[in-house]
């Protein structure tokens, strides 16, 4: 069980306090901002909310709390607006609890914990997943995969991963209603240390196809890079795993990049992401690599595809795929073309794009995966 888990209980009104630093809520609740995370605190349980420099301000309306909460943007110091329902908060709150419980080995406990807050909110998938692997352990896999059903109905993608990836969800697989998601014919995608072994892979009873995000630093070597699920009629990002790490690479540019000590952890993740391409029934797609874009990263931007007699152009973040001098069609995404490759299963180009990182704001060059469908 790897599940960050956190948590906000308001009063029915705050005042400010010096500094927005330390609130008291009431009813033994102490709201507290520490190394920019926002947390509440009840006797000795402690919850993270999520980032933040202080509080503007909290009250309660009906069973709706609302929160401001300062926030550094890459523009200046600006408020952050979340409401959270009473009964979503209390889910939190008893997340939390059951959470130690369940490192502790308190299944039975936890399990009760659970429980609880997935029925407050029922949709929040992290309790779900969490009462799944406390039934798990305890051998109620009827409960614990009846535990799971909202979110193998409504993501079934991001949900078979979480499965996939915890040792504690794991033996689940087996279960028919794992199995329903795998695929018929099962797959033969590669994933390697790099990505996607011939850069895309598709599986027709998905309906989704494969690929590699890479995102760099720009100011040191660092990059991170994700296997992402995309939908394949309109590219949206259905699920992703994470294959290399920022704490995986070396920032001083050193060889390939990777930390010695990385290698086999990066291995066991291809290894994973592997299995469950394959489970999900992707194999390598039928593609052709566009040119290497030619231009200025900050204008436009060109390339091709021979074999398709297409012809791509990148401006001001829109991407469009002509034939000589008709439009075939356009999608938009970040500032700069990175790469484009045309993949015969969709009908559509996929498109890498970019733009640059906001300096003292953002770390790396933000990218994107967009597909642009042909007539």
């Amino acid at each position: 069980m790897m599940r960050v888990l956190f948590a906000l209980v308001a009063a029915t009104s705050i005042a400010h306090a010096e500094g927005a630093r330390r609130k008291a809520l009431g009813h033994g609740l102490e709201l507290v901002v520490e190394n920019n995370q926002v947390y509440v605190v009840q006797g000795k349980v402690r919850a993270r909310l999520g980032p933040g420099y202080g509080i503007e301000s909290a009250k309660l309306v009906g069973t709706q709390v609302d929160l401001v909460l300062d926030q550094l943007s890459c523009d200046a110091m600006a408020t952050a607006p979340s409401h959270w329902q009473l009964d979503q908060l209390e889910a939190r709150l008893a997340n939390v609890v059951a959470y130690g419980q369940h490192t502790k080995k308190d299944y039975r406990s936890a399990e009760a914990g659970f429980a609880r807050a997935a029925a407050l909110d029922p949709a929040w998938p992290t309790a779900a997943y969490n009462l799944a692997s406390a039934r798990q352990l305890l051998g109620d896999l009827d409960g614990a995969v009846a535990a799971l059903a909202p979110w193998l109905n409504s993501q079934p993608l991001v949900t078979y991963l979480q499965v996939a990836g915890d040792p504690e969800l794991a033996p689940l697989l087996a279960r028919p209603e794992l199995k329903a998601l795998q695929a018929t014919r099962r797959g033969s995608a590669t994933v390697d240390s790099k990505g996607v072994v011939g850069d895309i892979a598709y599986s027709p009873e998905r309906r989704a196809f494969a690929i590699a995000r890479r995102e760099a630093s720009w100011g040191a070597c660092s990059f991170v890079v994700d296997i992402e699920l995309h939908d394949a009629a309109t590219g949206k990002l259905e699920a992703r795993a994470p294959l290399i790490a920022w704490d995986d690479t070396r920032p001083e540019c050193a060889g390939d990049g990777i930390k010695p000590g990385a290698r086999g952890t990066i291995a066991q993740r291809a290894k994973l992401a592997q299995g469950v391409l394959a489970d999900l029934g992707f194999s390598p797609a039928t593609i052709e690599r566009g040119t290497e874009p030619s231009g200025n990263a900050g204008d436009k931007r060109t390339s091709s595809f021979p074999n398709h007699r297409i012809g791509v152009v990148a401006r001001d973040g829109v991407v469009r795929a002509l034939r000589k001098d008709t439009e075939l069609g356009q999608v938009t995404g970040l500032e700069q073309l990175v790469a484009v490759i045309h993949v015969a299963e969709l009908n559509a180009i996929v498109a890498t794009t970019r733009r640059p990182g906001r300096e003292a704001c953002e770390g790396s060059d933000p990218t994107e995966i967009d597909l642009l469908k042909l007539p």
